[in-house]
């Protein structure tokens, strides 16, 4: 059984799987979320076909941090200011 980290309606953080308990962290919630964001972000692409493209990039770079976050919650990002 796979542990669910997320029932809506109730505790963010519930587990249905006692057996295979296992402690969840920030980053663990975050690339979560970030990968619940970019399920949306296609749904409402196929939905609307005017914003799919858009949708689809959305929901490529939620995807891309949350693989960053889960392989190196510590890592840094060298960002150029432009000027």
């Amino acid at each position: 059984m796979q542990t669910q980290l997320f029932d809506y309606n109730t505790n963010p953080l519930n587990y249905t799987d006692k057996e295979n308990l296992q402690m969840a962290t920030y980053s663990n919630l975050a690339a979560k979320l970030l990968r619940d964001a970019a399920h949306f972000f296609r749904n409402v692409g196929e939905d609307n076909a005017s914003v799919k493209e858009q949708m689809d990039n959305n929901a490529t770079v939620y995807d891309q941090v949350a693989d960053l976050l889960e392989k190196n919650p510590m890592g840094e990002i060298n960002i150029e200011e432009d000027g």
